[in-house]
């Protein structure tokens, strides 16, 4: 009987939240710029590595919104406040990357909160009051397209963005406030270091939450290509209420910041270079130490030294060095013999390590 009248609760409870698809609106999205990368009510970011240009490319967005301009550089819909909230730049600085904008800001539309005012406001979005403050902040302005620069200095120092259960927390506040005060807000993102990577996405710092909260994620690169100093690419790598946009060209320098046009580079096309680049960096990387052992086995032979501890050859020969120096001078052991004509002895004959004043080291052996 208990069982019973547990289910039947149990039913009811549940009975208050659903709905039938019959008595449902389909939802209807609409978008700023007048493209599907900023969908509004609700989260976009735009990820890159920094001194990219990210906050370029958000002070040229805001100069086109504050205008009525879309992102193809046409006037078609209404001048909209924009707010930028940075941790990392002045005012100043902003206003000089409005200027910098192919099309000239309404300035009285672009409203900041530099890095200075984001210190004294506190606007930890991890805190108990996060949802007020960025209610505030809008309210305040009356922006419909926000920019946060980057997310990871608004979320707390206790805050870890790679533990799921906090990360929603963060999202959910952002998402609520983006939805019902019906605008967009972009997240600035850096990147992470990972060795290889099997989408663009991989690459964000954090939990993978952060990506599957946001319906529009971009990724801003350098020219991986050929190098051009001032050609970025922006990548539309998620995209939950259209089909991804393609890539754009974008150019950031000197000569003004501005949007080229498209590109029929992918993201797969990204994801290749990034995952060759890194694999020739840490081929590279055990190449030199390798090199920086040989030659610091050189030096102590030229010097008449013939043993050290591991730890005093890293700290002068290969400073940087993290991994197991026993491992690096067995495998220049025969390099060693076979040019220097010493080998490198790192135990004894029974097995036992060699050790120098105490610590375990090696000694340079004179082959007969």
């Amino acid at each position: 009987m208990k069982d019973t009248i547990t289910i039947e609760k149990a039913h009811a409870f549940f009975r208050q939240f659903l709905v039938s698809a019959a008595d449902v609106e389909p939802a209807e999205h609409d978008f700023l710029l007048g493209d599907v990368r900023f969908p509004i009510g609700e989260i976009t970011i735009i990820a890159g590595s920094g001194g990219v240009g990210k906050g370029q490319l958000a002070a040229a967005h805001i100069a086109m919104a504050t205008k009525g301009y879309n992102l193809d550089g046409v006037c078609a819909g209404e001048p909209v406040n924009c707010l930028f909230v940075s941790a990392e730049d002045t005012a100043a600085d902003i206003r000089t990357r409005l200027d910098r904008s192919l099309f000239q800001a309404d300035y009285s539309r672009a409203l900041i909160t530099d890095k200075l005012s984001s210190y004294e406001y506190n606007m930890d979005l991890s805190g108990a009051i996060a949802k007020e403050k960025v209610e505030s902040l809008i309210l305040e302005t009356h922006s419909r397209l926000v920019y946060i620069d980057p997310i990871q200095a608004f979320v707390g120092e206790s805050t870890d963005l790679s533990r799921q259960n906090q990360v929603r927390k963060i999202m959910h506040t952002l998402a609520t406030v983006a939805e019902e005060y019906r605008c967009c807000i972009v997240l600035l993102m850096h990147l992470n270091k990972r060795q290889s990577i099997v989408s663009a996405a991989d690459l964000l710092c954090g939990s993978s939450d952060i990506v599957n909260a946001a319906r529009s994620v971009m990724l801003l690169t350098n020219d991986f290509r050929d190098g051009s100093p001032d050609r970025r690419f922006l990548f539309h790598i998620k995209s939950n209420h259209a089909r991804p946009a393609k890539t754009l060209e974008i150019n950031i320098g000197s000569a003004g910041n501005r949007i080229v046009g498209e590109s029929d580079l992918t993201e797969e096309d990204y994801v290749v270079a990034v995952n060759s680049r890194r694999a020739q960096k840490r081929a590279k990387a055990e190449v030199n130490y390798e090199q920086l052992f040989y030659s610091g086995i050189e030096q102590m032979i030229a010097e008449g030294t013939y043993q050290s501890t591991f730890r005093e050859f890293v700290e002068r020969f290969a400073q940087g060095f993290s991994g197991k120096a026993k491992c690096v001078l067995n495998d220049i052991t025969l390099r060693v013999e076979e040019r220097l004509g010493y080998t490198i002895q790192s135990s004894t004959s029974d097995s036992c390590p060699v050790k120098i004043s105490r610590e375990r080291g090696f000694r340079l052996i004179k082959l007969s």
